[in-house]
């Protein structure tokens, strides 16, 4: 890469990560669609990859998760993508394939896979990459494959960003090598649904988490579960019980009240609506009563 490229160009918001990975002895390649860092820790080594929403940010980039990860110890492995096209760039396949065999294999004793929607797809499709993973992935697409998966409609642009008769082109197949894949998603969206199914298996432990919609980590944020799930799942030791017990609060979460009632009233539910909302409000006032008070009122003029 060029000078140009470097410093003011498509890699400008690199930069930052580009002289920490430097400073702690990583590694740091550019690719002509994706940056690959490895920032070196303690014992895991836990392979991220970004989601759409992490191409729309103008600040210096990061490795999707890392914060939790490096707060473990743990190394962390982030594939940053410069465009969405869900990994399907040709030279990140015998870059990944080369780094992690001679460089990364042999300096970890576990490993870990973790993304959300497309990055929930790069964790899914490279986990055959490493001995023995685990994946961890919230509403991931297991391909854009049309034979493969003919209900997906969603992410038209990037079946056109890449070649999907290469390697790497099913989830399911990666999925299928990992030791465990922990899988959370919202069966009420049924392109999610139908991606998760594709991941049922003996080695699959599966998370069905109605009305968070699809990108619901933020709504599992609000209820304090994000990151002792997320912790948990990479370690390998999150049981169902454990999470399930623990989802309970989502009805004292204000931000899943909201995806509760607009889900009850888009659906002609407005009485079931009003009736969860007074339910709520008896148990416990929120901050947020005007705004979803304003949710409920707005069906009954629907």
């Amino acid at each position: 890469m060029n000078a140009q490229d470097t410093s003011t160009g498509r890699y400008a918001q690199f930069a930052d990560i580009r002289k920490e990975v430097s400073e702690l002895g990583g590694q740091y390649i550019e690719l002509p669609t994706h940056v690959i860092v490895h920032i070196p820790g303690k014992d895991r080594l836990v392979a991220t990859f970004d989601n759409r929403a992490a191409l729309n940010s103008n600040d210096q980039r990061r490795p999707w998760g890392d914060k939790l990860i490096l707060e473990q110890g743990w190394g962390c492995l982030g594939v940053m993508a410069i465009e969405q096209n869900w990994y399907r760039c040709p030279d990140l396949y015998p870059t990944l394939e080369t780094l992690v065999a001679n460089t990364l294999v042999p300096a970890y004793s576990g490993f870990s896979l973790y993304g959300n929607s497309m990055g929930g797809f790069g964790a899914l499709t490279f986990s055959r990459l490493f001995p023995d993973p685990i994946t961890v992935t919230f509403n991931p697409q297991t391909s854009l494959m049309h034979d493969v998966v003919p209900f997906e409609r969603r992410f038209e642009p990037g079946r056109g960003l890449g070649d999907w008769t290469g390697p790497y082109v099913d989830g399911a197949e990666g999925a299928a090598c990992a030791a465990k894949n922990y899988v959370f998603y919202d069966p009420m969206v049924v392109e999610d649904k139908l991606h998760a199914l594709r991941l049922v298996g003996a080695n699959s432990v599966m998370f069905p988490c109605p009305w968070l919609t699809h990108p619901f980590m933020p709504v599992l944020a609000s209820m304090q579960l994000l990151k002792p799930s997320a912790v948990s799942a990479l370690e390998g030791t999150l049981t169902r019980k454990t999470f399930f017990d623990d989802f309970r609060r989502r009805r004292f979460s204000d931000r899943y009240m909201q995806e509760l009632l607009t889900a009850a009233v888009s659906r002609g539910h407005s009485r079931l609506a009003r009736a969860a909302l007074k339910k709520r409000l008896l148990q416990r006032q929120s901050n947020q009563r005007d705004l979803l008070e304003g949710i409920v009122a707005a069906g009954g003029h629907l």
